[in-house]
């Protein structure tokens, strides 16, 4: 029984580290940021605002560019 608890406990806490989003969670988040800001933001710059991992909001930036909901534009140098 106590064995159970601790792998339970364990359990709940490595899930509690990690921040599951849904896209539509996302994309509310990326549109709000893009709404203020008509030039666009980098991803950087997202991940800042949005306090979403940058990695994780390069995934969902692409899908959403792949569902055709964000645009991606090249800056030049």
């Amino acid at each position: 029984m106590r064995e159970t608890i601790k792998k339970q406990t364990i359990y709940l806490y490595i899930v509690s580290l990690y921040k599951r989003y849904t896209i539509d969670e996302i994309s509310r988040k990326v549109y709000s940021e893009l709404s203020e800001n008509y030039s666009g933001l980098s991803g950087v710059e997202l991940a800042n605002r949005t306090k979403v991992n940058r990695m994780t909001l390069a995934k969902y930036l692409d899908l959403m560019l792949a569902k055709g909901l964000v645009r991606k534009k090249k800056l030049e140098a």
